[in-house]
C-alpha cells in the first residue's frame, strides 16, 4: 500500500467511504435475500415432499400424533421451523400442536 500524505488524505477518505457504502449496500442485498423466518406455512404435500416420506405415512404421523402439525377444518399445515426441529430432536414430540 502506498503512504498516504497529509495531502492525500481528502481524497482517501473520499474513496473509503465510497467503499464503506458499496459494501453496504451488499450487505443489505445478502441480508434481504436470505429468509428470515422459517416460520412458513407449508401444506401435507410439501411437507411429505421436504421430509422424503410418502403422504400415507405423514397421515400416520398425524393420526398417531408423531409429528407437529395444525389442523384448520379439513386441512392439515405444518410449518418448516417445527418440521426441522422435530428432525433435529431425532423425531421425537414433545407436546401436539394442533389447533
Amino acid at each position: 500500500m502506498n503512504e498516504v500524505t497529509f495531502n492525500d488524505l481528502p481524497q482517501v477518505v473520499v474513496e473509503l467511504k465510497e467503499k464503506i457504502c458499496q459494501m453496504m449496500e451488499k450487505l443489505d442485498q445478502l441480508t434481504i435475500a436470505q429468509p428470515i423466518d422459517n416460520h412458513v406455512p407449508m401444506s401435507a404435500q410439501e411437507a411429505a415432499q421436504m421430509l422424503g416420506k410418502s403422504m400415507s405415512t405423514l397421515y400416520e404421523f398425524t393420526s398417531k400424533q408423531q409429528i407437529p402439525f395444525h389442523k384448520r377444518g379439513n386441512k392439515l399445515y405444518f410449518f418448516k421451523d417445527e418440521l426441522l426441529k422435530w428432525i433435529e430432536d431425532g423425531h421425537v414430540m414433545d407436546t401436539v400442536t394442533t389447533d
